[in-house]
């Protein structure tokens, strides 16, 4: 999902959170065919329906009570208009020094010059232990 973010947000601002996978169908086939972009319709087919995967675990994020610790979830929140004052007072003001403390890291980064440097960690997602919706 994190990985995904920027498809992710863009997706749920244009068509919404709650759509099926023949909606994304028609949705990513409009754009290939916008694109000029040949593409086989059983790769798009299989697009749509990981995308609605995204989408639905986007929604069990949403539904939890808590805030998310993962800043780049925070992100996709606060990108889909969700106010993320409603988790609490200090969540906005936490998701603001998370921020200013990342920029702060990349700057250093860019300083230290990244020859020699070893490549961030990455992060993997948690395997699903229920991989079939019913």
């Amino acid at each position: 999902m994190v990985a995904n973010e920027d498809v992710l947000v863009h997706a749920i601002n244009e068509i919404g959170s709650r759509v099926g996978v023949d909606t994304n169908y028609h949705h990513l086939k409009a754009l290939y065919d916008m694109m000029k972009i040949p593409i086989d319709g059983g790769v798009v087919h299989t697009q749509a329906w990981f995308l609605r995967r995204l989408m639905s675990m986007y929604n069990d994020v949403c539904r939890r009570p808590h805030l998310p610790r993962e800043p780049a979830l925070r992100r996709i929140l606060s990108g889909t208009g969700v106010d993320l004052s409603l988790y609490g007072p200090a969540s906005a003001e936490n998701l603001e020094k998370e921020v200013e403390v990342g920029e702060g890291e990349k700057e250093e980064e860019e300083e230290e010059g990244g020859e020699g440097s070893e490549c961030p960690e990455t992060e993997q997602e948690e395997e699903d232990p229920c991989p079939l919706e019913s």
